[in-house]
């Protein structure tokens, strides 16, 4: 049986990832703070600042793959974020001391350079805080520390993720939770463009490029471009509750875009499973 563990199992990607890794009769292993109580899934607690411990666990699970989604993203300027380096390059030491063949490791849209055209993997690099430079960094030297002990590595750069459990201040959760309470929401950036994709799309394409032959940076991204505005007035839609959306753009207050070229994607994966938001919604909210 194929072996696999999981970090930031509970957390928003996390959570859709091990239905799907059952299904393909995965022996799955998790560990982190958060138990996880499903069947098929051994959980062992555990602190991954603690080095001694992820050995200790490592040692015993030797797993075949890793798929490391735990970072904690709350504070974009936190200096936590170079001690997340070093406890994934320990981990990562620890995956290949006990027999590891493939890593993936989630990057980040915001690792690119700001950009209004389409963002593919060969777009500039220049990460505008603490948590895409520490990204960024960790990159580099994975990749390199991979290439030097014949890991398999992948680079998943995440776009922008909406799903069930989403935690607050993000728009998705703040528009869920304020509508089915209706209250009043305004959209301060509605002209903003960004590249949503289900949680639960980017956790099928995460275990599809588990067994596939592909190395290197994939971008994770629908490659569809849509407003902030009719993000939330298509969630405000789908809870008949469009009455309570203000766009709210200040004129003197420029517009982002951040979207990708998922043709690697698309391509290396052979991936069709874009869930439209109203069949999410309908997922999340039942």
């Amino acid at each position: 049986m194929k072996t696999i563990l999981i970090t930031g199992a509970s957390g928003l990607i996390g959570q859709y990832v091990i239905p799907y890794l059952l299904s393909q009769n995965y022996k799955v292993y998790v560990i982190g703070r958060t138990v996880i109580s499903i069947e098929g899934v051994t959980f062992y607690p555990c602190d991954l600042f603690n080095t001694e411990d992820v050995k200790k666990i490592v040692a015993l699970i030797q797993p075949q793959y890793l798929l490391h989604l735990a970072w904690d993203i709350q504070d974009l300027t936190s200096n936590n974020h170079f001690t997340w380096i070093q406890a994934s390059l320990n981990l990562l030491q620890n995956f290949h001391l006990y027999g590891g063949k493939k890593v993936i490791f989630l990057g980040t849209c915001f690792e690119y350079e700001d950009s209004t055209s389409v963002l593919s993997e060969d777009s500039n690099i220049f990460p505008n805080s603490t948590y895409a430079w520490c990204k960024h960094y960790l990159h580099n030297i994975a990749k390199l520390y991979s290439e030097q002990n014949s890991i398999d590595f992948v680079w998943a750069r995440v776009f922008y993720t909406y799903g069930n459990n989403e935690k607050e201040p993000r728009l998705f959760p703040y528009l869920i939770n304020s509508l089915l309470n209706n209250q009043p929401v305004v959209i301060k950036t509605p002209s903003s463009i960004k590249d949503y994709l289900y949680a639960g799309d980017i956790a099928y394409a995460l275990v599809q490029l588990i067994e596939s032959p592909f190395n290197g940076v994939m971008n994770l991204c629908s490659g569809i471009p849509i407003t902030v505005g009719e993000f939330a007035l298509n969630v405000a839609k789908h809870l008949d509750k469009e009455d309570l959306i203000t766009l709210n753009q200040p004129n003197d207050q420029p517009f982002s875009q951040i979207v990708g070229d998922n043709t690697v994607m698309k391509k290396e994966l052979s991936f069709t499973q874009f869930t439209p938001i109203s069949k999410a919604l309908q997922d999340i909210l039942q």
